[in-house]
């Protein structure tokens, strides 16, 4: 009998990753590589507004703390709560690497601007068109941060769009209203996948997807919607690789190259 749950779905046997076009796809890849040699510090600005009282009508978000605290090797500025201003983010966010929002976005069908929502105010997306980015990896965990109203001869308008033209290299962004908890499990084992084993990002967050279908015990939650609706958009970079996994590299590197002058030295004193 055949299983929906333990549906073959192309994740389980591939790592997904999306690029707005091939032009675009090179030219962030020269950006990566310039970038990685400006830029010696990695470090991230995490902001998590959790609307704990209802600020501006949002309901309240109860696990997008956890998303940050799964985050370790690497120098985090954390903003919560009431510290999670849209001043905040306009004035520091292009001093970091990393970015990491786990808020409320909103795609409005009635014709007006995507918007992104901070404790004090929301950033539409025209306004994001102003930023100048550095980051090479934007995590936008919030609803529908990846749909955007259709432009011809550009295509769709998203917040995740937004990003990629300020600067960011590349994205985390979701597909629809996707759901908290399952969310928060997701980017918790994608950042231990991406900055404590050296994954790219696209391995990272497709293998955080195939451990999240592997250990999910109610059924209905292995279903698409529960975690499908995050994509990696962008360039890969490799320069965020675990100071263990460097030092791993270099350990068996050693191993390799004084094996090789004792192979040479012995075949020097049998010859």
């Amino acid at each position: 009998n055949y299983n929906i749950w333990d549906a073959p779905y192309l994740v389980r046997d591939m790592n997904i990753g999306y690029a707005y076009s091939a032009d675009l796809y090179f030219r962030n890849e020269q950006a990566v590589l310039q970038n990685r040699k400006e830029k010696a510090a990695k470090k991230m600005l995490a902001m998590a507004p959790e609307f704990q009282n209802g600020e501006g009508g949002y309901a309240p978000l109860q696990f997008s703390l956890n998303e940050i605290q799964s985050i370790n090797n690497i120098e985090i500025t954390n903003k919560k709560n009431n510290q999670a201003r849209l001043a905040t983010f306009r004035q520091q966010a292009p001093q970091y690497s990393l970015l990491h929002l786990s808020t409320h976005a909103v795609y409005d069908t009635s014709g007006l601007p995507p918007h992104i929502a901070f404790i004090d105010s929301s950033l539409l997306l025209p306004e994001l068109y102003a930023m100048e980015l550095q980051a090479d990896l934007a995590v936008l965990s919030a609803c529908q941060t990846n749909i955007g109203h259709y432009e011809k001869g550009e295509g769709v308008m998203s917040f995740a769009r937004g990003f990629t033209y300020a600067g960011a290299k590349s994205l985390v962004a979701g597909l629809w209203k996707i759901n908290e908890k399952s969310t928060s499990e997701l980017l918790a084992s994608f950042y231990k996948n991406f900055l404590n084993k050296g994954q790219g990002q696209v391995e990272a967050l497709s293998q955080a997807k195939r451990a999240y279908l592997n250990t999910t015990k109610n059924d209905a939650q292995k279903l698409p919607y529960y975690w499908a609706g995050l994509v990696f958009i962008g360039q890969e970079t490799d320069a965020y690789k675990s100071n263990q996994i460097q030092s791993l590299l270099f350990f068996f590197g050693g191993v390799m190259f004084l094996g090789m002058l004792v192979f040479l030295w012995r075949k020097h004193l049998g010859g």
